[in-house]
């Protein structure tokens, strides 16, 4: 998800997470991005998928979020997710 205008957040690609490895169990060069990059986990994933355009939050989550911005990692529902899927009109799948 990201912002993508002055008041609007979009869903811009989904994952199905496979892992999460804690930087001690990388080698020195992953270690080395996390700490670069300030990231506490490796996530590897068994699928990515990119919405072309981004979907507004606004059209998925119908519940009250203080702030979209609090979204990031956020569970979503098999409905919600249907929902995207139904609103994408490109989906890049890797």
């Amino acid at each position: 998800m990201r912002k993508t205008s002055t008041t609007d957040y979009s869903f811009i690609g989904s994952g199905i997470i496979t892992g999460i490895v804690n930087p001690d169990r990388l080698n020195s060069y992953e270690k080395a991005l996390c700490i670069k990059n300030n990231y506490y986990r490796k996530i590897t994933f068994a699928q990515l998928t990119k919405y072309i355009p981004g979907i507004n939050v606004k059209l998925i989550m119908r519940r009250n979020w203080k702030s979209f911005a609090l979204l990031h990692g956020a569970h979503l529902s098999s409905s919600e997710v249907k929902n995207i899927d139904c609103l994408s009109k490109v989906s890049i799948v890797s």
